[in-house]
């Protein structure tokens, strides 16, 4: 089983627990106001894909990746936002403004970019993108080379030129996160590179990510989340983004 193979135990490859968690939050009325319940079978959702496809069942895989997607989209551009209370308290006025700007983006807009990749949703991932502002809020524990490199990214399948984005390029670059800057030096090379330079960045990132990132015991760590989203990303563009054998488990494949 690939669960094995990358160092996860069989009981934190088992989809039924989180199952269980979201199940009464999976047929939520489109007038629900209740915005965790809302974020909760998002982030549940993207564990539950992940530990199918650690479990080499792809059938569950892609059918969890497909409510995944649409779950973001009630996420990022549900009517909840027009209807929920806002402030830090939640006692205000409804505000999607306020919403759009303050409420988590970072784990719910990178596993729509891990599974919106996966299932080639390129036109579905725009449209997500299109809805995070330059100036949103920097999520609980995200740093500032995170919060750049997301919008970045945003950016980019949204159709975003990259001088538009020196800001955030500059802020990745001139950072002290070294998995930030592999992974905009493998995306520039995706967009602006010779072949040489894809190879060399490509295979500089996803070493960064077997000896560093994979190391962590937890579920998202047993898959390179950005980095397959920029495997697929680059087949996007007719590239061809070569990786390591050491880390092939670790691709989601569809």
């Amino acid at each position: 089983m690939r669960y094995q193979r990358v160092g996860l135990p069989a009981d934190m490859a088992d989809p039924g627990s989180y199952i269980r968690s979201i199940e009464p939050h999976l047929n939520l009325s489109p007038e629900n106001t209740e915005w965790w319940k809302l974020q909760s079978r998002l982030l549940d959702s993207r564990l539950i894909a992940i530990q199918h496809y650690l479990s080499d069942d792809l059938e569950g895989t892609r059918d969890w990746a497909v409510r995944v997607m649409a779950f973001a989209d009630d996420w990022f551009l549900g009517p909840w936002r027009d209807r929920a209370p806002s402030g830090n308290y939640h006692d205000q006025p409804p505000d999607r403004a306020w919403q759009d700007l303050n409420m988590p983006w970072q784990n719910e807009f990178q596993a729509s970019l891990l599974w919106g990749s996966c299932l080639g949703e390129w036109e579905r991932l725009g449209r997500l993108a299109s809805s995070l502002r330059d100036d949103i809020m920097q999520d609980v524990e995200q740093t500032p080379e995170n919060r750049a490199w997301l919008l970045i990214a945003a950016g980019i399948v949204r159709g975003r030129p990259w001088n538009e984005m020196k800001e955030m390029i500059d802020t990745v670059q001139d950072g002290r996160r070294k998995r930030e800057r592999l992974l905009l030096d493998l995306l520039d090379a995706i967009l602006h590179g010779d072949d040489s330079r894809l190879s060399e960045t490509s295979t500089r990132y996803f070493q960064y990510f077997k000896k560093s990132e994979s190391k962590e015991f937890s579920i998202t760590a047993k898959v390179a989340i950005d980095g397959a989203f920029l495997l697929h990303f680059g087949r996007h563009q007719g590239r061809h983004v070569a990786i390591p054998s050491s880390v092939e488990d670790y691709i989601i494949n569809l």
